[in-house]
């Protein structure tokens, strides 16, 4: 295949944005119920409120770091990844901490340990879509 040809492929349509997005919420709200099960076997209503900000705050993230990544594309795609990393990481691990030593009733329901293994759900996710959603770079030749 040329280097003409390849710059020249048409977007397959796991790059799209929308679709990506998607493919993350399902899979996210797919996770949820396990989650849930866990928290209200183990802690009644704290535990099933736990699994419920858990999840959101890994979704959030999650979909702000696919947004910097489709936003920020060609040369600036470095930024948006990096940029992505402060929601996809930032955002769980910084809620974590707040309502472990905020809120009490949540603390004791664990839910500073279902973010972060929600967090690690919405990461193996998260990762290979936005991956896919980077468009490769037109190589120049030097000569």
């Amino acid at each position: 295949m040329t280097q003409d040809a390849r710059n020249s492929l048409p977007d397959s349509p796991g790059r799209s944005p929308m679709a990506t997005w998607a493919a993350l919420t399902a899979v996210l709200l797919a996770a949820w119920p396990a989650f849930a099960w866990f928290g209200h076997h183990n802690h009644g209503a704290a535990g099933l409120q736990a699994s419920v900000v858990a999840g959101v705050v890994c979704w959030i993230g999650a979909s702000a770091a696919l947004f910097l990544v489709a936003l920020l594309q060609g040369p600036l795609a470095v930024h948006g990844t990096i940029a992505g990393i402060f929601f996809r990481m930032g955002l769980p691990l910084g809620t974590g901490v707040l309502l472990d030593n905020m809120n009490r009733p949540l603390a004791e329901a664990g839910v500073f340990g279902m973010i972060l293994l929600y967090y690690l759900v919405a990461l193996a996710v998260e990762m290979p879509l936005s991956l896919r959603l980077v468009r490769p770079t037109r190589v120049t030749s030097a000569s």
